[in-house]
C-alpha cells in the first residue's frame, strides 16, 4: 500500500482501506490528518440490517421469551381428560415443578364439595374469562396453608355444577409458610392456571 500523503492546502483528509481482521471480524484502517501528523485508527464497519435479518433477530428474541416464561412455570395444574360431566368427580393435581417450596391456601370452596381444594374456577363466555361464584366464597382463601416441597405433588377432588369451557386457577406463595394467614388474603401471591376443559 502506498504511503499516505496529505493533499496540500487541506487541514485534514481521510483514506479508508481494509486492514487485517481482528479474530474473524473484518475491520477498517482509517488514516486522518491532524495537527500533530497522521493518525491511524482501527475501525469496525457499520452493519446494515436487512428486513430478513430483523425478522430473524425478533424471532430469536421471541423464542427466548417463550423459553424463559416456560422455565418460570413453577406450579402446574393437571386435569385428566378434556371432557367431563356436571357433578362428576374430577381428580386435579397440583405439582411443584420448581426448586423451592411453595405454599397454597386450601379451603372448602364451592367447586370442591365436601373436600378441601386450593382451586377457584373460571368459565369462558366466548370473549373473556369470568370467575364462577360457587358457594359462600369464590375460592379457598379462607382455608389453611399447605406447603408443597420442591418436586412434590398433591391431588384434589373436585365436583363442578356448572357447564361450559372451564379452567382452574390457584394462588400460591413462594417459600414454605406454614403459618400463612389465608383468611387475610396476604399479598405477594402468584397465580397458576390449568389448561381449559369442557363440562357438559
Amino acid at each position: 500500500m502506498a504511503p499516505f500523503e496529505p493533499s496540500p492546502g487541506k487541514s485534514s483528509s481521510r483514506n479508508v482501506a481494509f486492514g487485517a481482521s481482528l479474530g474473524q471480524i473484518p475491520t477498517f484502517r482509517e488514516r486522518r490528518l491532524s495537527g500533530s501528523g497522521v493518525e491511524e485508527l482501527l475501525c469496525w464497519p457499520t452493519l446494515a440490517y436487512t428486513p430478513a435479518m430483523m425478522r430473524l433477530i425478533f424471532a430469536s428474541l421471541g423464542l427466548s421469551l417463550i423459553l424463559s416464561t416456560t422455565s418460570l412455570a413453577q406450579v402446574k395444574i393437571s386435569v385428566p381428560g378434556k371432557h367431563h360431566n356436571r357433578k362428576e368427580e374430577i381428580h386435579a393435581k397440583v405439582e411443584n415443578a420448581g426448586r423451592q417450596p411453595i405454599t397454597l391456601c386450601v379451603g372448602f370452596a364451592g367447586i370442591s364439595g365436601n373436600t378441601p381444594s386450593p382451586f377457584w374456577a373460571q368459565r369462558n363466555n366466548g370473549r373473556k374469562w369470568s370467575t364462577l361464584l360457587l358457594g359462600s366464597d369464590i375460592g379457598p382463601a379462607f382455608g389453611s396453608a399447605v406447603v408443597l416441597e420442591a418436586g412434590q405433588s398433591e391431588e384434589f377432588l373436585l365436583q363442578l355444577n356448572e357447564s361450559g369451557n372451564i379452567r382452574l386457577r390457584l394462588d400460591y406463595w413462594r417459600g414454605a409458610i406454614p403459618n400463612l394467614a389465608c383468611a387475610s388474603q396476604p399479598k405477594g401471591s402468584h397465580v397458576a392456571t390449568s389448561a381449559s376443559f369442557t363440562i357438559e
